[in-house]
């Protein structure tokens, strides 16, 4: 409720284990309607975003879901699938093709993003800017 109170736009600073995964995904599907949706999280958590909007958000088939491994992955202009996943280290070459593609951003783990100076950094505060609901997971 308190994200939803700001606006769809906040950080969830919860202790490790407190369910944060699930308090951005909630706020996410409150947002359903002005997906699709980009979540942001270092590679090693990719597969594990995947399943974890499987398992919270029962009305996203497995088939809207897709997991960027490579620039190669990365949505073709036109429309997005509605729920991309992809690491940090993607976005300097994928973000500029990305503008304005998606209105609701999770970024988990966001200390990959605290130096502003970085070309990750610098690659996903536009996208997240751009966003209607910005969540970000951790700290």
């Amino acid at each position: 409720r308190f994200v939803l109170s700001r606006g769809g736009r906040a950080m969830v600073g919860d202790e490790m284990g407190t369910g944060k995964t699930v308090q951005a995904l909630s706020v996410a599907a409150a947002y359903a309607d002005e997906w699709p949706m980009l979540v942001l999280c270092p590679a090693s958590l990719r597969l594990n975003w995947a399943a974890e909007v499987q398992r919270w958000l029962p009305g996203v088939a497995r088939g809207d879901v897709r997991v960027l491994f490579s620039a190669r992955d990365a949505p073709p202009g036109g429309d997005p699938p509605r729920v991309t996943i992809a690491s940090y280290d993607l976005m300097p070459r994928l973000a500029p093709s990305m503008k304005g593609m998606f209105r609701v951003v999770l970024a988990d783990e966001s200390h990959y993003l605290k130096s502003h100076s970085s070309l990750r950094a610098k690659a996903c505060a536009p996208l997240l800017r751009a966003a209607r609901g910005a969540v970000v997971p951790g700290g």
